[in-house]
């Protein structure tokens, strides 16, 4: 009879559809359909309190996860009310006639197509609230229908839960700067934990908004390996220089909502040039940099090289007042120091030499 009656409520859905009666009455008839199983299995001899130990057990072992649909209806809502049904000494458990199932179920699809043309829904009804003829249960049944609650509260989507990557860019004085372009870095640190992780997996670019927040969906926690962490792997704006943040959330972290440390941008200015192969012709490839300067000669350094594309051409902020120093990289190519001074906005043509990147390092002053 359990078969039958799914069949006639989906045809009663498909002609009354439109009512949403019509689909709180079906959900009604789904949980009628659990208890019609449990009451199966209670009267073909099994001990109540066993098979109701067996639910919460099954209901706490998928949750967290994703399970197969065959298994979903065992951890649904109201778990609670099915341990009361099962556990209630006394319930009259015997099947209903095919007569008087099928005279319900004509008169439900009936009145439910009435009702539909008659009045829309005025309230939601739930069918979990809780009534004045529920039955009174004592230990043990309380302490499994308590388990039975917090498994119910327990988020079995956390797996598809976003991963929103949020912060701020300022100035020094801790001011918002609007408009600044951000590049945003997932990478992988290993257990030695270095203080910039090293192992790159992807990248997001944004830009900040007028109060200088920024923001990222991701994806879900599902898609991201546990040893993941996010920050800024460069952030640049009209007026300021180029900077990497220094702060690395792990996915833990971003999954409970925390954002990313500020990262301060100095005042700075761009500098172009171009770059050209040993030939003469421009050539995509490179350029990174380092320099001190400041009141305290600060370190400033670039996290992230700046990419340049086929026609050679670039354009890079660097802080003011800063003695700059870059390196140029080109495939085939040795590396290029071009050291700036704290006054110089152009670096001209740069020519490459043939050669391999093999041991380009950015040298020290």
């Amino acid at each position: 009879m359990i078969l039958e009656s799914l069949i006639l409520c989906r045809v009663a859905c498909c002609f009354a559809g439109f009512n949403p009666l019509t689909w709180l009455a079906a959900r009604g008839c789904a949980i009628e359909r659990e208890h019609a199983c449990d009451d199966r299995v209670i009267g073909a001899g099994f001990d109540a309190a066993d098979y109701g130990q067996s639910l919460l057990e099954i209901a706490a072992a998928m949750s967290g996860r994703r399970v197969p649909l065959v298994g979903i209806s065992m951890a649904q809502p109201p778990l609670r009310q099915r341990l009361e049904n099962v556990l209630t000494a006394g319930t009259d458990r015997r099947p209903v006639s095919v007569g008087t199932l099928s005279t319900l179920l004509v008169m439900f699809t009936l009145l439910a197509g009435v009702a539909g043309v008659i009045r829309p829904l005025q309230q939601r009804v739930f069918a979990d609230e809780p009534t004045a003829h529920q039955p009174v249960v004592t230990q043990p049944p309380i302490a499994l229908i308590a388990k039975a609650n917090a498994v119910e509260n327990t988020d079995v989507d956390e797996a598809q839960s976003d991963v929103v990557i949020t912060g701020t860019i300022t100035d020094l004085d801790a001011r918002p700067v609007p408009r600044a372009t951000v590049e945003l870095h997932q990478r992988q640190f290993t257990e030695a934990g270095p203080h910039y992780p090293e192992i790159f997996v992807r990248a997001w670019k944004t830009e900040t908004d007028e109060a200088g927040r920024y923001q990222v969906n991701a994806g879900t926690l599902s898609e991201f390996s546990d040893n993941s962490v996010f920050g800024v792997a460069c952030a640049f704006a009209d007026g300021f220089a180029r900077k990497g943040g220094r702060d690395w959330k792990k996915l833990s972290e971003i999954g409970k909502g925390k954002s990313i440390s500020p990262t301060k941008l100095q005042p700075g200015h761009f500098v172009q040039g171009r770059l050209l192969d040993s030939a003469g012709n421009p050539v995509a490839g490179m350029i990174k940099g380092a320099g001190t300067g400041g009141e305290t000669n600060d370190m400033w350094w670039m996290n992230v090289g700046h990419q340049i594309g086929g026609d050679g051409h670039f354009m890079l902020s660097v802080p003011d007042n800063y003695q700059i120093e870059l390196m140029a990289y080109a495939k085939s190519h040795a590396p290029q120091r071009i050291v700036l001074s704290k006054d110089d906005t152009d670096c001209g043509d740069i020519k490459l030499t043939k050669g391999t990147t093999g041991g380009g390092t950015l040298g020290k002053r």
